[in-house]
């Protein structure tokens, strides 16, 4: 290959995002606070404080809040793909799983 295609290439794979874990059960807590962040727990999940936070200056975090909302009234699962790291929530710190993808399971 040539230098042009092996940087191109790499500039592809740096974009994509890394998964650490994921996360598969039913929501237990979820809490929107007043500043518009969101977060929940999942059964299952150990890593960073056992729950996960939707900030929300996020992109993206409206449609995964509505992922969840319709999973927890249905009664149904979730799969959660993290992110690598722990992070904090918006304007409070702690730390928190950062939910990358959100399935909804049948």
């Amino acid at each position: 290959m040539t230098r042009k295609c092996l940087a191109a290439l790499m500039l592809v794979l740096a974009s994509i995002p890394a998964f650490a874990d994921q996360f598969t059960g039913t929501i237990g807590l979820l809490e929107v606070w007043k500043n518009g962040n969101v977060a929940f727990s999942l059964s299952g999940a150990t890593t960073c404080n056992s729950q996960f936070i939707l900030n929300l200056n996020d992109p993206g975090t409206k449609n995964q809040y509505a992922a969840l909302l319709a999973a927890k009234t249905q009664g149904k699962a979730i799969t959660v793909h993290t992110g690598a790291t722990c992070i904090a929530a918006q304007g409070y710190g702690g730390s928190y799983n950062e939910p990358l993808y959100i399935y909804v399971l049948d």
